[in-house]
């Protein structure tokens, strides 16, 4: 696999990772001012998407570059497990790096459940693009399928 074949994927894992994250934080943020905690986080919509929008980011490469150093040819022949085992790693380090880098944002007041946020989500996104890849390339049609299709 060429070099900018592998720096597209890692950009398009981290991009795809930070808007997810970053309509996480967008529904977090709606779903605390129904609860009546807005006032007690302090952090507004802004902060909140973008927060979120950095540790998916962070995340997403990480992830990335961890499956570079599976050397699996492609997402879908790493197992749900590993790919859950190795977003969880990367989710906690995307969220370590953004509460060391930014800590203006807010966040590192609740280090912890950040950390474990991160690491649970970062386990779900990375189980999810697993499990998609695989579903993705059971449903593909191969070349033999296309022919055999356009011959009818």
């Amino acid at each position: 696999m060429s070099l900018l074949r592998r720096l597209r994927g890692v950009v398009g894992t981290a991009a795809t990772w930070a808007v997810g994250w970053g309509i996480l934080g967008g529904v977090l943020h709606a779903l605390a001012g129904v609860l009546g905690l807005s006032g007690i986080l302090g952090a507004t919509l802004a902060a909140d998407v973008i927060g979120h929008a950095l540790i998916g980011l962070f995340g997403g490469g990480a992830f990335s570059a961890l499956l570079l150093t599976e050397r699996v040819g492609s997402l879908d022949s790493l197992s749900v497990g590993r790919s859950t085992a190795w977003g969880a790693l990367a989710g906690l380090a995307g969220s370590g790096f953004v509460l060391a880098l930014f800590p203006g944002l807010g966040l590192f007041a609740a280090v912890v459940p950040v950390l474990a946020a991160g690491s649970v989500v970062g386990g779900v996104s990375g189980g999810g693009m697993s499990a998609i890849a695989r579903s993705a390339s059971r449903t593909a049609l191969g070349p033999a399928d296309e022919d055999r299709l356009l011959e009818t």
